[in-house]
């Protein structure tokens, strides 16, 4: 079975580049949103009865980048011990 990296790197190099111009905006862009949401969550719940869940103070904008930063490494070491997801995670950027 051919993973994604394969797959690509079996195309001509002009190919790569237009098939890596689409591929790499959508995985970015979809991340980006799940890891929003899931933030968003994760965020309402830590913050449940608290004064910085609305207010733009820095114990509000701490934990908003802690969780974020957190749902990312995460995300990362998820897609590194997954076989199909290690693929994505060298892909050359040619």
């Amino acid at each position: 079975m051919l993973s994604v990296g394969s797959a690509y790197g079996a195309l001509e190099p002009v190919f790569k580049k237009i098939a890596y111009s689409f591929a790499i905006p959508t995985i970015i862009m979809l991340g980006v949103l799940y890891a929003s949401v899931v933030g968003r969550f994760l965020f309402f719940r830590i913050m449940r009865n608290s004064v910085h869940r609305y207010s733009h103070s820095l114990v509000g904008w701490t934990v908003w980048i802690a969780v974020i930063a957190g749902l990312w490494v995460f995300a990362f070491i998820i897609a590194g011990v997954i076989p199909f997801f290690n693929d994505l995670l060298s892909i050359p950027f040619i």
